[in-house]
């Protein structure tokens, strides 16, 4: 999955994993051991999560971050 602006939120992204997979927001908290509301504020893209909870939650979907360097433009 390529994010490919920043108007695509990370939370859109893990809302969509989680609905291919047929999991719930309350499985997922579970999982993560947070409070379905702070899942929500991640998912809603409103909210300033903490890293690790980002990675902890793509961790859990079997997912990750990778940083690629972008190609460069010609002028």
């Amino acid at each position: 999955m390529i994010i490919k602006s920043y108007t695509d939120s990370i939370g859109k992204q893990i809302n969509e994993i989680m609905r291919k997979k047929g999991l719930s927001r309350y499985r997922v908290s579970k999982d993560l051991g947070i409070a379905q509301e702070s899942l929500l504020g991640l998912l809603k893209g409103g909210a300033n999560p903490r890293w690790e909870t980002i990675k902890k939650a793509l961790n859990s979907l079997g997912y990750e971050i990778r940083l690629v360097e972008q190609k460069r433009r010609r002028s």
